[in-house]
């Protein structure tokens, strides 16, 4: 009778250390760390190089951090993919980098919509840079393009069973800063060139690193559309489809346009869950 009264206080003590504990929950935090890799298929096309469209495939590295409430989520992630690009008109190869940084903020309580599985927010690409290298062209095969820009994002997840989940996210941009550096044929951004401000000594026609002759475009005169189709598999893996297409100038009634596929898998190698409390 005595142990059976000390079993009893003992689990009357673990469950209301329990119900304390519940009580003063604040919430519940994901906490994943991932890195994956994948095949791209690049396009690319410039009216002041040529009218021809340019494609490449070869090998995409994803790499990123996130954090995820009932309530809000959070990722931080890098992109980084390299191709080899060529014409069906010439025998001509180009060696082309894209990286890309990304922040993504999205809540899942928006009052203005009413959808289960749904979080809305926005994302900052906080540098995007482009690397293009016509080796054939000598001096003037270089192009290099860097942006920045603010899209509008959501996000609607699907729970298929205990194992898999499903979801689909779409990021359309709002407005930017863009630069075009170096340019084929020319020594100097278009934009410099058009406005007659071209100078041999003026350093930030050459240098990436330089803040001068950005120009801001907004939507309409900026065409950016990300898209994303992702399959969770036990939150260690998924396996993702991207379409990206990115415009900003046009030239010669043609786009300068940077599009995308992407199809790659990721592996979480960081899944934790961290319960934070309410200060007493």
């Amino acid at each position: 009778m005595r142990n059976i009264l000390k079993l009893f206080i003992i689990l009357f003590l673990t469950q209301s250390v329990v119900a304390q504990e519940e009580a003063g929950l604040k919430r519940t935090v994901l906490k994943k760390s991932y890195i994956g890799l994948g095949g791209v298929r690049n396009s690319f096309q410039d009216a002041k190089f040529s009218y021809t469209q340019y494609l490449g495939t070869l090998i995409a590295l994803n790499i990123g951090t996130s954090r995820e409430t009932d309530k809000y989520f959070w990722e931080i992630d890098f992109n980084g993919d390299f191709t080899k690009l060529s014409a069906k008109t010439h025998p001509f190869v180009a060696a082309a980098f894209h990286g890309r940084l990304d922040f993504t903020y999205a809540r899942k309580d928006l009052s203005f919509i009413h959808l289960d599985g749904f979080r809305g927010g926005g994302k900052w690409t906080v540098a995007d840079v482009n690397f293009i290298n016509f080796s054939d062209l000598g001096n003037n095969g270089l192009n290099f393009i860097s942006s920045s820009r603010i899209a509008v994002f959501g996000e609607y997840k699907r729970k298929i069973n205990d194992n898999l989940s499903a979801s689909f996210s779409l990021a359309v941009g709002l407005f930017g800063l863009f630069k075009e550096f170096k340019s084929f044929a020319y020594t100097a951004p278009q934009n410099v060139l058009e406005n007659g401000k071209f100078d041999f000594q003026d350093n930030g026609t050459q240098s990436p690193f330089s803040l001068k002759y950005y120009q801001f475009k907004t939507i309409g005169k900026l065409n950016s559309i990300e898209t994303n189709l992702q399959l969770n598999f036990k939150k260690i893996w998924s396996f993702y489809y991207q379409w990206n297409l990115f415009n900003y100038t046009t030239v010669k009634r043609y786009p300068l346009t940077i599009a995308q596929h992407i199809v790659g898998a990721r592996f979480n190698f960081i899944v934790k869950t961290k319960k934070r409390f309410q200060k007493q």
